[in-house]
């Protein structure tokens, strides 16, 4: 897989193409559940609606892929816990390469797609933003719907950086702006770990580039409306109308309350390293790669896999 032997990885998964075939999508759900621990079965089998399901399938499934080909732990028997916060992480039980010193990554579902991206010296932050249409049981709403029920998520700048685009572009162009800055906000949460801890208001993002067609948008926040954050990234890229949003930090963001996250961290102090520091935060990161549930398979699981499908559409 591509920039596996970095540490760097941008991965998604379309979910429309997973458990496609109606014939075999029991069997095949079945034996990729079979994969997970009995704990993760449990949380996966807890979803009502099999786009679900399929989600939180994958989400896991693309994190042991991940821990597997960078760290080359057991696709099977990896470790992955949570930070209060709920970003997950491999333990120490698992050694890091001496080139991926902070691994961690971040995975993120919602509409069509389920994403994961890995750094092995920033801390990162993964968001996918779906249209509205396309989010699991929710209505589409109006611009001022959007005003009213989520007034209190963006500042003012944002708010009216948003409000230009209804003014000049039309409801679809407000709507896209405003779930490129929701995006913005959570891939910053999640990086540093806190998640819902966090109010999302106190992060405003201002775009560094103008959104171009078919590319994607750079750019900076401020915190607390005055402070300025020189050492965090952030990149979003289009995706068929969704946003996957990416978030690099310096570990010192880490919001960690039971530790467990903070003690993989090799190189937690970035100033003893300013020049490396500086390379890994502003390195071009790989765009999205586009992978099938097949792809984040080790051989032997994706040769069963095989085995199956055939065996079940066999006359």
């Amino acid at each position: 897989m591509a920039a596996t032997n970095t540490g760097c990885l941008r991965l998604v998964v379309d979910i429309h193409t997973v458990l496609a075939d109606p014939v075999t999508a029991d069997a095949e759900y079945n034996f990729l559940c079979s994969l997970l621990p009995e704990h993760s079965q449990e949380k996966v089998g807890r979803f009502v609606q099999f786009a679900d399901r399929k989600r939180a399938l994958v989400s896991r499934l693309l994190q042991r892929h991940c821990a597997s080909s960078v760290l080359g732990a057991s696709f099977l028997d990896v470790p992955i816990e949570r930070t209060k916060g709920g970003k997950p992480y491999v333990p120490n039980t698992v050694p890091r390469p001496g080139h991926c010193p902070n691994f961690n990554y971040n995975v993120s579902h919602e509409g069509q797609y389920v994403a994961l991206a890995s750094e092995p010296l920033c801390v990162v932050g993964m968001d996918v933003a779906a249209p509205q249409q396309l989010r699991s049981r929710a209505k589409p709403m109006s611009p001022a719907d959007v005003q009213r029920l989520f007034h209190s998520t963006c500042c003012q700048a944002e708010w009216a950086f948003i409000n230009a685009e209804l003014a000049h572009r039309g409801p679809a162009h407000f709507e896209r702006a405003f779930r490129l800055h929701w995006s913005l906000k959570e891939s910053f949460v999640k990086a540093r770990g806190d998640g819902l801890g966090f109010d999302l208001q106190r992060a405003g993002f201002s775009l560094a580039d103008p959104e171009k067609e078919g590319g994607g948008v750079a750019a900076s926040v401020l915190v607390d409306d005055a402070r300025p954050q020189p050492d965090w990234r952030f990149w979003a890229q289009p995706l068929n109308d969704h946003w996957l949003t990416v978030a690099r930090g310096p570990p010192s963001a880490v919001v960690d309350a039971y530790g467990g996250f903070s003690a993989t961290l090799q190189h937690p102090d970035v100033a003893a390293d300013a020049q490396t520091w500086q390379a890994a935060l502003d390195a071009d990161a790989p765009p999205f790669q586009v992978v099938t549930v097949d792809d984040l398979l080790p051989e032997p699981q994706r040769a069963a896999l095989d085995r199956l499908r055939s065996s079940s559409t066999s006359p």
